[in-house]
């Protein structure tokens, strides 16, 4: 695991502890990274039915640190959201998160899953925390759906 140094900057008013005195102080603290220890699909799987969901398991309680957790959008396609862009919805299962298409919001927008089709799918650097306050290092996995 590789490791950062983040820093938190706290506003001190009143104190009676004597090693603070009253100003900003910043304290620095490290920050490990996690990765997933499962993950279904696996990379570069072939005939995948995106309708069972995308299993990553991890080996703690995670918590989400951005709105956005997970992406799917066509593989070697802009970033363009207009453009092979799935919407996800995900579910908990203890330490495993579920990610399935909305199909609500995929109607209301037109979007489709499309057979035969490469997606990738990520989880940005730091969209999840364990209870420690941990990070996640990013993952990006493709798969191509079934025909």
């Amino acid at each position: 695991m590789s490791s950062n140094i983040d820093k938190i900057i706290v506003n001190i008013e009143k104190t009676n502890i004597p090693i603070l005195k009253p100003g900003k102080t910043v304290f620095n603290y490290k920050v490990n990274l996690f990765k997933p220890v499962t993950i279904i699909p696996e990379n570069r799987a072939s005939e995948v039915d995106l309708w069972k969901g995308i299993e990553v398991d991890f080996d703690r309680s995670i918590n989400f640190a951005a709105k956005t957790v997970a992406y799917l959008k066509k593989a070697n396609v802009s970033g363009d959201l207009d453009n092979g862009f799935i919407e996800l919805k995900r579910e908990r299962k203890g330490n495993k998160l579920v990610f399935l298409p909305d199909s609500d919001v995929m109607k209301s927008y037109k979007e489709v899953i499309e057979p035969g089709q490469t997606y990738e799918f990520g989880i940005p650097n730091a969209a999840l925390r364990d209870d420690e306050g941990n990070i996640n290092d990013g993952l990006v996995l493709e798969f191509t759906t079934k025909k």
